[in-house]
């Protein structure tokens, strides 16, 4: 821990840095500004001066060399924001803006998981100017994408609180979904499906079947093995019009 910020001409003549050694053992570096080095020492922390790290020389065009002059120190933890998901920090330092754009986040779940890697709100310190800070924030968590609308739609299918009847059914329509609905894949569980296809060659051809599992039945429908009904290749290939599911795989809730 540094006790005191080194001078501009300190760190350009490479100069010997002050820090505090932690004791053994300890997790968790908190600076206090109350504290005095005499204090920090009898707490177990040990005085030592870093100086310039092993110069490394490097070979580039033309026959040329060139060195990098650095200390030998680094921060104790950095991260991005992917990187510390999951992770509980004492305290986290960070900086997001608006204005400049290396530091710009760009979606809302990254200030979610921002938030919450300290147990107390106020163990997170932003660093930068406040007033674009708090822009940062606030256009981010008013932003939506693709896949905001449609988890609604799910959370809200798959809760009670705004169910007024249990007997009400619940319909999921597929407009918030963010793939077409070409692309979406079909339900593989077998519990059972009252479904309608439409004839891609002729739309006013219309089938309403029962199965156990629809995406089965639907390879049988547009191979000619589902019904006598769906047989004709003058109508096939066929589209999955609707389905009903939550039987439970009781064929006569079914009927």
């Amino acid at each position: 821990m540094i006790l005191e910020l080194p001078s501009v001409q300190s760190i350009v003549n490479m100069k010997k840095i002050p820090i505090m050694v932690a004791p053994p053992g300890l997790k968790v570096v908190e600076f206090d500004c109350n504290k005095t080095k005499s204090q920090y020492e009898d707490e177990g922390w040990v005085m030592k001066h870093i100086g310039e790290a092993p110069t490394t020389k490097y070979c580039i065009k033309s026959g040329m060399r060139c060195m990098r002059r650095q200390y030998g120190l680094k921060h104790h933890v950095t991260s991005t924001v992917h990187a510390c998901m999951g992770d509980t920090l004492h305290k986290v330092v960070t900086e997001i803006s608006n204005e400049h754009h290396e530091l710009k986040l760009w979606d809302k779940g990254q200030v979610i998981v921002l938030l919450s890697r300290t147990e107390m709100a106020k163990n997170i310190i932003f660093v930068g100017g406040k007033e674009d800070t708090i822009n940062s924030l606030t256009s981010l968590i008013q932003s939506s994408n693709q896949w905001m609308n449609y988890m609604e739609i799910i959370m809200n299918l798959t809760s009670d609180i705004d169910t007024p009847h249990e007997s009400q059914l619940s319909v999921f329509h597929h407009e918030e979904c963010p793939f077409r609905l070409s692309d979406m894949s079909l339900p593989t569980c077998n519990t059972g499906f009252v479904y309608m296809l439409v004839s891609t060659r002729d739309f006013s051809y219309t089938y309403i079947g029962m199965t156990d599992n629809i995406a089965t039945r639907l390879r049988q429908h547009n191979s000619g093995y589902g019904s006598m009904s769906t047989e004709p290749v003058s109508l096939r290939p066929y589209a999955l019009f609707a389905y009903v599911c939550g039987f439970e795989g009781n064929r006569q809730e079914m009927i």
